[in-house]
């Protein structure tokens, strides 16, 4: 999405392009918002002719469309298959490693199919695997992991069929942006890394938080892609229900002096554009 930013530094870049699509548009990221911001602003002004498409599984449609001046919207029904939830409280005094283990030794022996599980980054994945290999000695388990700063063919292996039971330990990058097939058990930690604004070093720093309760149904939903299956979310009913709905904004939470520096380049006044938010 940041190189739709930079080709919007010249719209003649973009004045034959006849549909944009903002996919994921639920990710919120900085540059999605900023340039959904200046293709609104282009075409109220005549400058292109682009047709907008935003799509997501999990959307805020009433204000979208509000803010698009768009009375339509498109649903698209698939078949699903249903998906169990599963609320298991955390024990304070147990490695979290420890209890998921716990949890697959379970898993494997009661449901068919391959397991997917979500953890808040790659240090936190690759010291589950030790924990599962260690732990599980069955040669007809493979046990992979999943996060973007691994190669192509690393993440190939990863969604690929195999003749071999599959247990990927992925981040969020499986929430929505690829798809495994196969999967019939999502264990779910309820963590991702985000990127937020320390106002006490000046720097956006990457934390890991708590997910919002749409994001937790798109994790959830990689388990009833093919058959129905189970989501063992390692939060209780109580907290899942005090979480937020959607994901907040990056635009509200992280630093964005490059991005004002950039559109005061291009010649735009930020208080003059019609923002999302």
């Amino acid at each position: 999405d940041g190189v739709l930013f930079r080709l919007l530094s010249n719209p003649e870049n973009i004045k034959d392009v006849g549909t944009i699509i903002f996919d994921e548009f639920h990710e919120r990221s900085l540059f999605m918002d900023v340039s959904l911001c200046l293709i609104k602003h282009l075409k109220s002004i005549g400058m292109i002719r682009s047709r907008i498409i935003v799509t997501s599984a999990t959307i805020d449609i009433k204000n979208l469309n509000k803010y698009l001046g768009s009375e339509r919207e498109l649903k698209l029904i698939s078949k699903s298959f249903d998906v169990e939830i599963i609320h298991k409280a955390r024990k304070a005094n147990l490695f979290l490693e420890v209890q998921i283990c716990d949890l697959l030794h379970q898993v494997l022996e009661k449901e068919v199919g391959n397991i997917l599980i979500f953890m808040d980054g790659a240090a936190s994945i690759r010291r589950l695997i030790r924990f599962i290999t260690n732990r599980f000695s069955n040669k007809e388990i493979e046990v992979l992991p999943l996060f973007s700063e691994l190669s192509q063919e690393e993440q190939d292996r990863a969604i690929s069929r195999s003749p071999k039971r599959k247990i990927i330990v992925s981040t969020n990058i499986a929430e929505t942006s690829l798809t495994i097939e196969g999967i019939s058990v999502v264990i779910d930690t309820g963590r991702a890394k985000k990127f937020s604004y320390d106002p006490y070093r000046g720097v956006n720093v990457l934390l890991s938080q708590n997910i919002s309760r749409s994001s937790a149904e798109q994790r959830a939903g990689r388990a009833g892609r093919t058959l129905d299956g189970k989501c063992f979310r390692l939060w209780t009913q109580s907290e899942h229900h005090s979480r937020i709905e959607f994901e907040e904004a990056e635009i509200s939470r992280l630093d964005i002096t490059e991005i004002y520096l950039n559109l005061c380049a291009m010649g735009y006044q930020r208080e003059y554009l019609d923002w999302f938010e």
